[in-house]
């Protein structure tokens, strides 16, 4: 089995909400993982198709979790998740997924993603990662080609740990099912960084308690060579995903939860206390009617034992927010 690369690049797609489909019960759900990922397959340019291999799945009440070989891909009712390689690029299979979809009904309302900095992967060797671009614009472009009528946002700056980019189509009729979701990227841990399965095992456990609610359904996988591990948790209408890996020397944690019950702030001050990472970064998107505590839920300007590179807020409409934090350890 390859060795697997979690949260290196994340894309989210959320779909149009109609009556009509939830009378036929067309959903991302019952649609099935292998719909997607075939669809993220034939848009992929690498050669190596081994990370959109499957190697658990797993039902929650809420969404299903499919745990891949270089990543993990969520399915909710109205809204697909993937976490990948960031060799595969995304601009590569959004057509191919626009026009699947559009085959059994569904229309793309909203698209999100995010990945490393240009020049800047996590990987050491060269030909693990794929060449980012010097600027966005042909991301831009070929974004604009699939969705001409779409707004593109560009957040961080390139000296930043992560970028990202949203294409917003719909107005205000998306789904609503991950109202806020946070997502947290950080590189270069300094403690909490495992080195066998064991260790990644006992990491794993101890960093789910620390950021997982009490009574939630947990299921976890390490892999084969104890480079990476995964804990994929839910609890209610939430979900939760911690995920930390060390390869080749290299080592990243990711944190991500559509949660409103704790501020993002929460979640970014007990993981870098935690792991004590090098760079950190965060990732908000929130509804405005999903979000809880208006002035908890912004992220920190500040944190302890780290300088601030890059912040960035932005309201697509009265509806929609987006924030963006990168940190850098003081030295």
């Amino acid at each position: 089995m390859a060795t697997r690369r979690i949260a290196e690049q994340r894309v989210e797609i959320r779909f149009l909400q109609s009556s009509e489909d939830k009378q036929k019960g067309k959903t991302c759900r019952s649609l099935g993982h292998s719909f997607f990922l075939s669809c993220f397959s034939i848009g992929s340019s690498t050669a190596d198709q081994s990370e959109f291999n499957v190697v658990k799945e797993t039902s929650f009440p809420t969404f299903d979790c499919v745990l891949l070989e270089n990543g993990a891909l969520f399915l909710f009712e109205y809204t697909v998740i993937l976490h990948t390689a960031d060799r595969v690029a995304v601009t590569d299979f959004m057509k191919p997924i626009a026009d699947k979809a559009s085959e059994v009904g569904l229309e793309i309302s909203f698209v999100q993603y995010a990945r490393p900095e240009a020049g800047k992967a996590s990987s050491s060797s060269p030909s693990r990662r794929r060449e980012m671009p010097s600027s966005w614009d042909r991301d831009v472009v070929q974004l604009r080609e699939v969705y001409p009528s779409g707004k593109t946002f560009v957040f961080g700056s390139l000296e930043g740990p992560r970028w990202t980019t949203f294409l917003y189509k719909a107005s205000n009729s998306i789904s609503s099912e991950a109202a806020q979701t946070l997502t947290l990227t950080m590189g270069t841990l300094n403690v909490h960084c495992p080195t066998s399965a064991d260790e990644a095992a006992a990491v794993l456990k101890e960093g789910g308690e620390l950021l997982f609610p009490a009574g939630a359904s947990v299921d976890s996988f390490v892999s084969h060579d104890g480079t990476c591990s995964t804990a994929v948790g839910a609890k209610g209408g939430s979900f939760y995903l911690l995920s930390v890996e060390n390869v080749d020397g290299n080592s990243m944690v990711s944190f991500e939860t559509n949660t409103v019950s704790t501020p993002p702030r929460s979640f970014m001050v007990k993981t870098a206390a935690f792991f004590q990472p090098d760079s950190s970064c965060a990732i908000v998107f929130r509804e405005e009617a999903g979000y809880v505590g208006r002035g908890e839920h912004f992220l920190p300007s500040k944190l302890e034992g780290y300088h601030l590179l890059n912040t960035t807020n932005n309201n697509f409409n009265s509806y929609h927010m987006m924030g963006f934090a990168a940190f850098q350890r003081s030295k």
